[in-house]
């Protein structure tokens, strides 16, 4: 979802900037990749359109509540996974919503 008119990265990538209107075009961009035997990729998870900062550069952070994430990042998210998607591609974003223990990054 494309929330963010300073983003470096996603901009025209998106789909949309309306949560809905992204699921039901990821969802209909799904049907025809997998309809043509190609496997298709829901991304950037959870999140990307809301970031000012360009991944490959750097770590952008998306600092919304779950609350904010639930109504506008994931929607598309999940109707992609309701239309059957082949693959979700974690996005390389800090999203602190989605780690009460403040472990982000410290993988080993």
């Amino acid at each position: 979802v494309d929330t963010n008119p300073a983003n470096p990265v996603i901009g025209a990538r998106a789909f949309s900037s309306d949560p809905a209107a992204a699921g039901e075009s990821g969802a209909a961009f799904i049907a025809a990749m997998q309809g043509a035997g190609v496997a298709a990729c829901a991304k950037h998870y959870p999140g990307h359109g809301d970031t000012s900062v360009d991944s490959h550069v750097d770590l952008p952070t998306v600092g919304h509540s779950m609350a904010r994430m639930e109504t506008v990042e994931l929607p598309p998210f999940r109707r992609a996974i309701e239309a059957g998607v082949a693959a979700v591609l974690a996005a390389h974003v800090l999203a602190p919503a989605f780690d009460a223990g403040g472990k982000q990054g410290e993988g080993g």
